[in-house]
């Protein structure tokens, strides 16, 4: 390995930023963590990371001049991903990608994208660190590489978490972070986001995963709650943080990690949080527990309240277990994010318009704070990308390709999979962004507390 090494990490940016006004406030996490990794293992390396997010375009394009290059993207940004991909490789970097998209799509990458060396699937903390130490690649888990004219393809190992250092996010800067979540009128200043576990435990089951989701562990990982706790005290103490988003898919997924987490909770630690949760999981007992320990936002993914819609998504919650949390969250005073998603296999112009009927029934409910609608996407990942590359009509745009319009893939899907034009589920998805009561808004947990005591 060469004296004087400089490593850059890019997360790459959407081409459109129209969406929420807080959008952009989380730092990127895999980005921070590959990077703390490859620093405690060689702290003389310098190191860049890039929040896409708040740098434009143009400018990481013109900054990465890195000895090694790693690019984090999902299907949305592969795009400019590729554009910063083809500006480091002319200045001679080593280009690596990683993220959720180019899990699933590696050898596809490195068919089309000369100028990407390589990929990494997964976990990238060992694997990019040996592969800027020279290892050779055929040595080193996780990694897809080209060699020779061929592509080759290394066996998947999954680290253990609690062996990792948490990401250090010292090597960005955090003011641009604070900054887009300050424009909402609440009370907390300094947020960001961390990662207890990752994976899901229903997409764990041979039978399960949403029809929808892309969650690339399909394994559930679990880090200690001691761990856990101190990577929230590091942020507290060190950069005054208040407010953390736990982007763990369920907070309450094992009940024995989730009770032991909440025993240990540092009672000189004011901290709060938000979480998702399953609506099977939301019981009196788990939301007592949970604000003790600071939550004061749970998202919860409804996506719909007909047992034939949740059936056709492969939802494990069924429509009762979820109106039976949202009455609870709204009883216990919780701010509450509801998701509900349209274009679901077999959708009509009525199933649609039933749910578009729920989100203004919704709307109604005290403390269903926001409602988040969403219309299918196909990506990489999913079981609907899986149906999408299955098509005998569309599937060819899709099979051996690695660069796609989100929106053609959308309307594909509804054209081949629903029985609903997609005109009409942009319709309504405009008309249940108005429905949104859009209230950004965490109470502090004094307030909450009191209304549950």
């Amino acid at each position: 390995m060469k004296k004087d090494l400089k490593v850059q990490f890019f997360l790459s940016r959407p081409p459109s930023m129209k969406t929420s006004p807080i959008f952009g406030w989380p730092t990127p996490l895999g980005c921070l963590a590959v990077a703390t990794y490859l620093k405690k293992a060689h702290p003389e390396i310098e190191i860049e990371v890039f929040h896409g997010l708040h740098v434009p375009q143009e400018k990481m394009e013109e900054k990465a001049d890195g000895d090694f290059v790693g690019i984090a993207t999902t299907t949305r940004a592969y795009g400019s991903a590729l554009g910063i991909a083809k500006k480091a490789k002319e200045r001679g970097a080593k280009v690596v990608m990683g993220m959720q998209f180019p899990t699933f799509m590696a050898a596809k990458i490195l068919q089309h994208r000369p100028y990407v060396d390589a990929v990494v699937r997964h976990d990238g903390e060992v694997a990019f660190t040996k592969y800027v130490e020279g290892a050779p690649l055929h040595t080193i888990p996780n990694l897809v590489y080209r060699e020779n004219g061929e592509i080759g393809e290394n066996p998947i190992e999954f680290l253990d978490l609690d062996q990792l250092p948490y990401p250090d996010r010292a090597l960005i800067d955090l003011e641009p972070c604070f900054e887009v979540f300050n424009r909402i009128d609440g009370p907390f200043d300094k947020a960001t986001n961390m990662m207890s576990q990752k994976g899901c435990v229903w997409r764990t089951d041979p039978i399960g995963g949403c029809i929808f989701c892309a969650i690339s562990d399909h394994t559930l990982r679990l880090r200690s709650p001691e761990k856990v706790w101190r990577e929230v005290r590091y942020l507290v103490e060190d950069f005054g943080i208040d407010f953390i988003w736990d982007t763990a898919d369920d907070i309450a997924q094992d009940k024995n990690w989730f009770d032991e987490y909440c025993r240990l909770k540092p009672k000189d630690l004011l901290i709060h949080f938000s979480y998702y949760i399953s609506a099977q999981n939301v019981t009196r007992e788990t939301l007592m527990k949970l604000v003790k320990v600071g939550c004061c936002n749970i998202f919860i993914g409804l996506e719909a309240a007909q047992p034939e819609v949740l059936q056709a998504m492969n939802k494990k919650a069924t429509s009762e277990e979820s109106w039976k949390a949202i009455e609870l969250l709204s009883e216990y005073g919780m701010s509450t994010y509801v998701g509900l998603v349209a274009g679901i296999p077999g959708d009509t112009e009525e199933s649609v318009d039933a749910r578009l009927n729920l989100a203004r029934e919704l709307a109604c409910i005290e403390h269903v704070d926001r409602i988040h609608w969403s219309t299918l996407k196909p990506v990489p990942g999913s079981k609907a990308f899986e149906m999408l590359c299955k098509d005998p009509v569309v599937g060819h745009k899709y099979r051996n390709h690695d660069l796609f319009s989100l929106e053609e893939m959308k309307r594909d899907w509804a054209e081949r999979f629903c029985k609903v034009d997609y005109d009409y589920l942009l319709h309504v998805e405009d008309e249940a962004n108005k429905v949104d009561p859009y209230n950004i808004f965490y109470k502090p947990l004094e307030k909450i507390a009191g209304e549950v005591s």
